[in-house]
């Protein structure tokens, strides 16, 4: 199974989901592997990395793909194979999403977060003509007292005719620090944003199984 995270822009929140994920099925029991296609800066790599020099269990193991086509062949291996894609949307993205299970897309409330990330969905519609329910959208980095402001971006991501998870992820320093410190969303120290970050993994795994269920 492929789930690829993917955005037209960079700071979505991309890397932070599909880590997120990874631990998460890991945890569950699943062998997973993490394809991280930004050559340039590698990060989820260097997250990785960091996360076993601090023996931080469990393990995530990630490697880097310069193509979708190498990232691709390694869904054989792996019971679930992860897509950290570029931080911006190519000609590439189009055959990973071809080929994957769900598309995650990350999006901020602004109308200059949430213009691209929709014009991604319709692209990857219209282009790769993926199926509208295997597009899964989720609202990262709301402000304080921004509910208003994700109520609106939900609002708007459902006019589009794309699905969206019902709750969003906060903007809070603590969720950069613990990546920074090779933890994952859900595993930072504060119990109540681990709580929020775990109510959207767990949407996006319930929305895996819903497909599945569909498609026996």
């Amino acid at each position: 199974m492929i789930i690829s995270v993917l955005s037209q822009k960079g700071g979505a929140g991309k890397s932070t989901l599909a880590r997120g994920i990874a631990v998460e099925y890991i945890k569950a029991g699943w062998d997973v592997q993490v394809a991280d296609m930004d050559v340039t800066q590698q990060s989820t790599v260097r997250w990785s990395e960091r996360r076993d020099e601090l023996k931080i269990k469990p393990s995530v193991e990630t490697a880097m793909y310069r193509t979708p086509t190498s990232a691709i062949k390694a869904e054989s291996i792996y019971d679930l194979l992860i897509v950290d894609g570029t931080p911006y949307a190519t000609q590439d993205t189009l055959k990973l999403a071809e080929k994957s299970d769900l598309i995650v897309i990350p999006t901020g409330v602004t109308y200059d977060d949430l213009e691209p990330s929709l014009k991604l969905g319709q692209e990857l519609a219209l282009k790769a003509e993926v199926d509208r329910s295997k597009i899964l959208f989720v609202v990262m980095k709301v402000p304080e007292s921004g509910e208003k402001e994700a109520m609106s971006s939900k609002k708007s991501i459902k006019g589009f005719g794309f699905q969206v998870v019902d709750t969003w992820m906060p903007f809070k320093t603590a969720y950069g620090k613990a990546m920074d410190s090779g933890y994952s969303m859900s595993e930072t120290r504060f119990a109540s944003l681990n709580e929020k970050a775990g109510n959207i993994l767990e949407a996006i795994a319930n929305h895996v199984k819903t497909e599945e269920s569909e498609e026996v």
